[in-house]
Formats: C-alpha cells, sequence, structure tokens
C-alpha cells in the first residue's frame, strides 16, 4: 500500500496546493455574494416596499444587485474551473482518488 508522505513534497508543491486553496475560497467567496446579492435584489427589497419601510424608488436599484449576481455567479464559475484546472497537485500527492 502506498502511504503518502508529506516530507517528500517540494516547496513548488505547496506553492500550487496554496493556489488550489486560494481558488476554492474564491468560489466560496463569490457563492454567498451571488446569494446575499439575489437575496437582497429578490426578496429583500420588494418586501420592504411593500410593507413602506422604504421609498417605491428603491426598486429601481434592484437590476444593480441582479447584476452584481450575475457577475458573482460567473466568478464562482471561473474559480470552479481554475480550481479543477490547479488541482492536479492534488493528484499528484495523492494518487489513489477515489479511494
Amino acid at each position: 500500500m502506498n502511504e503518502v508522505d508529506p516530507s517528500a513534497l517540494t516547496a513548488a508543491d505547496w506553492d500550487q496546493v496554496t493556489v488550489t486553496l486560494s481558488f476554492i475560497w474564491a468560489f466560496f467567496g463569490a457563492q454567498v455574494s451571488a446569494a446575499l446579492n439575489f437575496t437582497l435584489a429578490h426578496a429583500f427589497i420588494p418586501s420592504l416596499v411593500t410593507t413602506g419601510h422604504i421609498p417605491k424608488a428603491a426598486n429601481k436599484v434592484r437590476p444593480f444587485f441582479y447584476g452584481a449576481t450575475v457577475a458573482f455567479a460567473m466568478g464562482a464559475v471561473w474559480s470552479m474551473v481554475n480550481f479543477i484546472n490547479a488541482s492536479e497537485v492534488l493528484r499528484n500527492i495523492y494518487p489513489r482518488v477515489w479511494v
């Protein structure tokens, strides 16, 4: 059975692991930001306008939040694609992926 020996990793491997992890964190941040923008544009603003807590003119900013939602969703897709490309180092460290 092949054991993984972390001491055999080079500095370049650790740098690539850092890059891979940064793409995962970027994915997480983009997903949270997209969800918050969508919730704000699709739930909070209409609800607050309906109850009269904010003026009806606030509905005009909703398209900007929808646009931010799309931008963050595209950023999430971009970061996931880059994570998949950068994760080759993980396959080098752990050759048996499905075990």
